[in-house]
């Protein structure tokens, strides 16, 4: 096996009771190459949503995992992409949940995610979903 050693790192917020949010970095060295990836999430806190009529969940979230792996967004040979420059292994979106009735809900997914093209830039395409989720 491989062993990696390197830092984490998390960050925790309650913004006045309105909204909360989280994010956390690793850098692992060791082998061949680094691994080092970010997520971020926002949302908004229970007490806010149960102000608006069945909504049980509001956030958003970001992604983005090998960090200095990838090329760069227009593909230039040799090179590396940056710390929030977007890469195949970079995604975003938000989260939007309804309560709809004895703890069945819905919940809206809407993710931005990228792709290398033919010409090797990156493109960004959206990919929404829904799904029905049971609470028990």
């Amino acid at each position: 096996g491989q062993t990696l050693n390197g830092v984490y790192g998390r960050l925790v917020t309650d913004l006045f009771g309105l909204a909360e949010g989280s994010a956390d970095y690793q850098h692992l060295v060791g082998g061949d190459d680094p691994k080092r990836q970010l997520h971020a999430e926002a949302r908004l806190s229970p007490a806010l949503t149960q102000m608006v009529p069945r909504l049980h969940r509001a956030s958003a979230y970001y992604q983005k995992n090998n960090i200095g792996t990838r090329l760069d967004t227009d593909g230039t040979p040799g090179s590396e992409d940056g710390f929030f420059e977007s890469t195949e292994d970079t995604f975003y979106g938000y989260e939007v949940g309804f309560e709809m009735a004895g703890g069945v809900g819905v919940l809206w997914d809407t993710r931005f995610l990228f792709v290398r093209a033919a010409d090797g830039k990156i493109d960004r395409r959206k990919v929404m979903s829904i799904e029905t989720v049971f609470s028990f």
